[in-house]
């Protein structure tokens, strides 16, 4: 009886809702009264088999073509990744869904801003060649290193200018939304720690973030 009641409450807290639920619970941060720029349901809804291939070739051939530097020699950021000795295949699910939400956004937006959301994919890109960078130069933990790469690709994954100044926390629902939802996924501390990671993403300095929210409540109070 004890060990069936084990086997019940293990498979209970991989479901999707209830491993979402619980990392919410353990960050209150995650709440925000702006909206996103599309609701992160419908950014990050799933694909069908057909278009998930599609997307995961997509997104090979797009990093493929990136060329980056990996210890001395010029090699393609795809092979940058694939090197690291980390789980590629969930990295690459997860950056697939970064690259596709981008687009949804774009569609949904009618691209306005124009190519704002492929700027966000750019800058997602560049971002995964640093964050290989700084996981090689501080001999990151395989478990860290993931860590440290989901959240640089979720940080961004939800930002245009109508959310800029707490893009960082729909990153985060983004984080609880997408990761919750692997197969297998990673575990709750696991969720926990890329979700206040990609929280305490920010741009900076202080002074230009300042600047754009007094811009922000200028406008609003129509000064």
């Amino acid at each position: 009886g004890t060990r069936g009641g084990a086997v019940l409450a293990f498979h209970a807290a991989r479901d999707p809702m209830q491993l979402a639920d619980a990392v919410r619970a353990r960050v209150p941060e995650l709440a925000t009264t702006t909206a996103p720029p599309m609701s992160i349901e419908a950014q990050f809804a799933p694909m069908t088999s057909a278009d998930r291939a599609k997307a995961r070739a997509a997104l090979r051939r797009a990093l493929g073509d990136v060329r980056v530097y990996a210890n001395g020699p010029r090699t393609s950021l795809l092979d940058k990744l694939g090197q690291a000795g980390l789980p590629t295949d969930r990295l690459l699910e997860v950056l697939s869904q970064v690259k596709v939400g981008y687009e949804r956004v774009s569609e949904a937006t009618g691209n306005k801003p124009p190519g704002y959301q492929d700027v966000n994919w750019k800058h997602t890109r560049l971002e995964l060649d640093r964050a290989l960078d700084v996981v090689g130069a501080m001999k990151l933990s395989p478990q860290q290193a993931e860590v440290a790469l989901l959240a640089s690709f979720l940080s961004d994954a939800v930002k245009a200018p109508s959310n800029f100044l707490v893009h960082n926390v729909h990153g985060a629902q983004a984080a609880v939304h997408v990761l919750a939802r692997l197969v297998p996924p990673p575990s709750t501390d696991m969720i926990e720690d890329v979700v206040r990671a990609t929280l305490e993403h920010q741009i900076g300095p202080p002074g230009f973030m300042a600047n754009v929210a007094m811009k922000n409540a200028l406008a609003g109070a129509k000064v």
